[in-house]
């Protein structure tokens, strides 16, 4: 029923099946190993902070629809990835969650994301577009900074504050 944490930290598993009885999987679990996939159980309901991250070899990610909550840094270097699917089930994206994944192109954020943490997205190089909802109403510090390839986005009329840094490093971006 739980992965503990740190349960494969530094491990050499590429792949792992994850019975559906699995309900929580612990902080870092899979933090810094050479997993290239992973099917998460159908009932989990929140993904911890660091759990796949620097998993340098992961590409591909389908977050269950019980998912409420991606913590923070919970995919954090993870280099490879290049798309990741995020379901209409979560309210908050953590802190430096999707920062420095280098391989990712682009990320539909639903419509039930209330927030999205500081430094989220940044220095994501390849990150070419991204659809802020209108659910949104605060767009925090450095959230798309150094995200060298983003041409244009879109901020919905919901949004009320911009914070310090948010496009810092963003060279291709012309339209706002």
């Amino acid at each position: 029923e739980h992965i503990g944490k740190n349960a494969f930290f530094l491990s050499r598993i590429t792949s792992i099946d994850i019975p559906s009885s699995v309900t929580s999987i612990g902080e870092g679990a899979f933090r810094s190993t050479i997993l290239e996939s992973i099917e998460l159980p159908p009932f989990l309901k929140t993904i911890s902070k660091m759990t796949f991250y620097y998993c340098k070899k992961l590409t591909n990610v389908k977050i269950p629809s019980s998912v409420l909550c991606i913590e923070d840094n919970a995919f954090e270097e993870c280099s490879s990835l290049e798309s990741i699917e995020i379901p209409s089930s979560v309210t908050k994206i953590g802190s430096s969650c999707f920062s420095r994944c280098g391989s990712l192109l682009s990320i539909r954020i639903p419509q039930s994301v209330t927030s999205i943490g500081f430094h989220a997205f940044s220095n994501c190089k390849s990150l070419e577009s991204i659809n802020i909802p209108s659910s949104i109403t605060e767009i925090s510090t450095g959230v798309f900074a150094n995200c060298s390839s983003l041409e244009s986005i879109v901020i919905p009329s919901s949004v009320v504050k911009i914070s310090s840094y948010v496009f810092e490093g963003c060279t291709s971006l012309e339209n706002i």
